[in-house]
């Protein structure tokens, strides 16, 4: 047994948890970022048997046939979903107490159980990867298998920041239209100020952020201090859950404990990590190499962090044969977002399963960021369509070849 023990320890770098306290504060807010998150899943209705029969549910683009895998169903239909979280709640006890006794397998094989069930959770449903559930899951594949936990989990926060600047380089953000074409404008600041804070933003998150690491004290508190607030700040748009994510892993790697680093690893050891990051530019990088705007048409969009990319309006139109409405949708919130592959999956779940399916025509339109409404698909057959996953979707039009219809009304953030 211990020889066991010593090799699982070997194995996962457990060593690095003992040595470091920066590492076991990382393990808890992780399971900080478990509770936040499972508690939403708790009571969710997409991922139950119920959603898949109904429809509701949504599979991965790259994984359409994923409703094989769904067995649980919530209550009052059924407790199996229900007493599986609390059963994950209770592992979450159970790590909590291992980081705290010194018991770094136990805390480690607990994480380790509840990062395969998020995998699980968020390979069945496309609608739970939230940009914090990527920095959460990247956080716990850090903490879980890599070994040099230390620089790879510090080294994983100004490249998220760094990434998430490839969706915000659009006139959202540089010209500040998300927020300018609401009713409401960007929160707190005064009006005519949007376009100087949405561009302060990219520029740090571009480039201020890699300043975490400077050894010069004054300019690495600053940078520090400026990333606390713009999380803080964040909560007044997008609730508790994306700082409860972020900021414990800032507060623990460059906050009081941060010390530079003399060297960067290259060693053996660190190969798994390099991957990692580079798995993580890869997926940033597949919305940017498919032809058209992606605020648009969402091609691609979902696979790297999306933020607040665009401000979304949009009106979805299906008919019958006889021209009858059999589904009809008109979106006004800018968090709605329209993604066209959404509504070609259930409206095939719905309407074009059995013998006796007939021809469904699919209209959408999609304004971003108050611009006009361009008609993005008009299609006769909703049920001939096809969707891929990694190129361009024909039946989807970009803006260069999308007709303009109407302009939006403002709208609001939710």
């Amino acid at each position: 047994m211990k020889r066991l023990l010593d090799s699982y320890q070997k194995l996962f770098s457990l060593h690095e948890i003992n040595k470091d306290l920066a590492i076991r504060l990382f393990g808890a807010a992780i399971l900080l970022g478990f509770i936040v998150s499972f508690k939403g899943w708790e009571s969710s209705y997409l991922s139950t048997l119920n959603a898949a029969n109904n429809g509701d549910a949504i599979c991965w683009p790259m994984f359409q046939g994923c409703y094989d895998l769904f067995f649980m169903n919530r209550r009052p239909h059924g407790y199996i979903q229900n007493t599986i979280f609390m059963s994950m709640l209770g592992l979450i006890f159970v790590a909590a107490y291992g980081l705290i006794a010194k018991k770094y397998v136990t805390a480690h094989f607990c994480i380790l159980i509840l990062f395969i069930w998020k995998a699980y959770l968020t390979s069945i449903n496309y609608m739970a990867n939230g940009n914090f559930d990527y920095y959460h899951t990247a956080f716990t594949f850090i903490f879980l298998f890599l070994p040099h936990k230390r620089f790879f989990g510090s080294l994983s926060i100004p490249l998220f920041y760094f990434l998430s600047t490839a969706t915000k380089i659009h006139e959202g953000w540089t010209l500040g239209t998300y927020f300018t074409s609401m009713v409401t404008d960007l929160p707190l600041f005064p009006d005519g100020t949007t376009m100087l804070w949405t561009n302060m933003v990219i520029l740090m998150e571009m480039v201020g952020a890699w300043f975490l690491f400077s050894k010069h004290k004054h300019i690495q508190k600053t940078v520090f201090a400026f990333f606390v607030i713009f999380h803080l700040y964040s909560g007044t748009l997008v609730g508790y859950h994306y700082p409860l994510i972020v900021t414990p892993a800032l507060l623990i790697f460059f906050g009081p404990l941060y010390k530079p680093f003399h060297s960067v690893p290259l060693d053996r050891k660190a190969i798994a990590g390099w991957l990692l990051m580079c798995c993580l530019v890869s997926a940033q990088m597949i919305s940017h190499v498919i032809p058209g705007d992606e605020k648009l048409t969402f091609e691609g969009n979902f696979y790297g962090l999306y933020m607040f990319e665009a401000n979304h309006q949009c009106s979805i139109l299906m008919t019958n044969e006889n021209g009858d409405i059999v589904y009809r949708a008109d979106t006004t919130s800018a968090r709605n977002r329209c993604d066209p592959y959404n509504y070609m999956f259930r409206g095939q779940k719905k309407f074009c399963q059995g013998e006796t399916q007939s021809k469904i025509s699919f209209k959408q339109t999609h304004s971003i960021n108050g611009g006009p409404f361009y008609l993005i698909v008009d299609e006769a057959d909703l049920c001939a369509l096809e969707y891929k996953p990694f190129s361009r979707n024909r039946w989807i039009k970009t803006e260069d070849e999308a007709k303009a219809t109407a302009r939006p009304r403002e709208n609001y953030y939710r």
